[in-house]
């Protein structure tokens, strides 16, 4: 075979032409550079050389997601990557490569200790805070190492895609909002996720700083913001199971040793949380009197941390109660004092300023103060609140992501202010059929107003749909009610409709405020809705 069939020859892309050639000097002096003198025809080469060089750098190199954005499908996209592979080009942060067998193996360890951590959760059992993390580091795992999905799509992964997962046979497809290829968790992986977003995610929320955002990410860090690094988590979730692999415990191999169960897991159970223990031995109620020293002691109780906790959690359970016989009328210092020598709290009993600090049913004027709420009603970054598509009857709504107690601000029903008058004709202009979301109160001085989510996006946050407005109604189940307040703003004080819970609301929990709206009002015209009065 002559020089110049060989397969294997070396080719430089004329920069002029855009075509190959495995002898491009004599191209440009027989073509695209025929009439150019030999000094131009010299720098060209060495242009298109050069060329050659960086492309040998730079264009061979394909970013996994890049692929993955243009060939959806798993296997399409395994099979091109495969071919780019065979020509010599390099395909970066390719899931495949780091999901290695040992990974698999000892991830497939985890499953007995993440059923037992998942049992105690559900249970509402306390696990300790490194229990929780690992159970995160598990969960990010599964999607990295079973499902190939890249550290991005893990980090990105939010809250709204858990929410609108599709239930099938094979158990749940959660689709990604980052366009990445969808994946069908088991049912048993699904009900470790869940665990996970009812249980452990709105800890983390709960735990968040001001001026933290979760950004509605599913997985959250120890602050209550996103994951910053999807890789470090794994890297020491391995080294973890690891060490526990290579020490001289049972592992899940072993037979039933020493009382020990069969099930003994790579990831060591978490251990029995002391204060939890302590419990049981010594229950708090409400009256009881806490253990004494010789007691704590004989039960192999050393430090006071435990004792300390144990009056504190008491202390807590005398608020509640208290609270819960104030339910109407706000506490008084003379109630609280016959509350307690009622109940003949002699010591740890919860004073009046306690009291009225948790009294959570009348803290409207707390609320109109608060430099916090007065924030996410101006930046509208509610937390522990996302927006669910509940079908075609009923269209979107709202559920909690994070607990809330009786009484908690929850978020405001956003848009401008607008005369009554105003609000009036915006309604009478809708089409029939249409919704209307304009909600008519009374400010402080009795004249009527309106605030206009009908408006929508509104000016001021133009790429947010806010919580308030898809909010649905219910006449008898509703867990929210909306309160009138003035909140004190640099420009003076600012009319603003704020949700409170009307009763403990649990994660996944979708929100209802009744909308004042029957069947018979508006002269009858709604008495084919009988959705108005559920």
């Amino acid at each position: 075979m002559s020089e110049s069939r060989r397969p294997d020859r070396r080719f430089v892309y004329c920069l002029l032409c855009k075509q190959a050639f495995d002898n491009l000097a004599k191209h440009l002096k027989r073509g695209c550079m025929k009439n150019s003198t030999e000094a131009e025809r010299h720098k060209a080469l060495d242009e298109a050389k050069k060329s050659q060089r960086e492309w040998t750098k730079v264009g061979r190199r394909w970013e996994h997601t890049e692929i993955a954005s243009l060939v959806k499908n798993h296997e399409d996209r395994r099979a091109v990557i495969d071919c780019l592979k065979s020509k010599g080009f390099f395909v970066v942060n390719d899931p495949s490569e780091r999901s290695s067998e040992k990974e698999r193996e000892l991830l497939s360890h985890a499953t007995p200790w993440m059923q037992d951590v998942t049992a105690k959760l559900k249970a509402g059992s306390m696990l300790p805070g490194q229990s929780m993390t690992l159970f995160r580091y598990v969960c990010m795992a599964i999607l990295s190492v079973v499902y190939h999905k890249s550290f991005p799509s893990v980090a990105n992964f939010k809250t709204v895609d858990w929410v609108a997962r599709q239930q099938g046979t094979d158990g749940v497809t959660v689709q990604f909002g980052d366009g990445s290829e969808a994946c069908t968790l088991t049912t048993e992986q699904e009900e470790w996720f869940d665990a996970y977003f009812v249980c452990i995610r709105p800890l983390a929320l709960q735990r968040q700083a001001e001026e933290v955002d979760d950004k509605g990410c599913f997985f959250l860090g120890q602050t209550g913001g996103p994951i910053a690094n999807v890789q470090s988590d794994l890297g020491r979730l391995w080294q973890h199971c690891q060490q526990i692999s290579q020490s001289s415990g049972p592992s899940i191999d072993d037979p039933q040793t020493s009382g020990e169960s069969s099930h003994t897991s790579v990831l060591k159970r978490p251990a029995p949380d002391v204060f939890e223990k302590f419990i049981k031995e010594f229950p708090i109620t409400l009256d009881g009197l806490p253990p004494t020293k010789q007691m704590r002691l004989s039960a192999g109780y050393k430090h006071r941390s435990v004792y300390d906790k144990w009056r504190a959690e008491q202390r807590k359970q005398r608020q509640r109660y208290i609270i819960s016989q104030c339910s109407r009328r706000e506490p008084t210092m003379e109630r609280v004092a016959s509350l307690v020598t009622r109940n003949k709290w002699d010591t740890n009993s919860p004073n009046y300023e306690e009291i009225h600090k948790a009294w959570v049913l009348a803290q409207k004027k707390a609320i109109e103060e608060d430099p916090k709420i007065l924030k996410a009603v101006t930046e509208q970054t509610w937390k522990g609140l996302d927006i669910k598509d509940f079908g075609e009857r009923k269209g979107k709504g709202v559920i909690a992501t994070m607990p809330f107690s009786k009484g908690e601000v929850v978020c405001d029903y956003h848009g401008r202010i607008i005369p009554a008058s105003e609000g009036k004709t915006l309604m009478d202009d809708l089409e029939e059929g249409v919704m209307c979301y304009l909600f008519f109160f009374k400010g402080k001085d009795g004249g009527s107003l309106c605030i206009d989510a009908q408006t929508f996006p509104c000016q001021c946050h133009p790429l947010k749909d806010t919580f308030g407005r898809r909010m649905n109604h219910s006449r008898k189940q509703f867990n929210v009610k909306p309160v009138h307040c003035q909140l004190q703003s640099p420009d003076g004080p600012r009319d603003t409709v704020i949700f409170l819970a009307s009763r403990d609301i649990k994660v996944s929990e979708e929100l209802l405020w009744d909308y004042g709206v029957r069947k018979t009002s508006f002269r009858g015209e709604g008495l084919n809705l009988d959705w108005l009065d559920t």
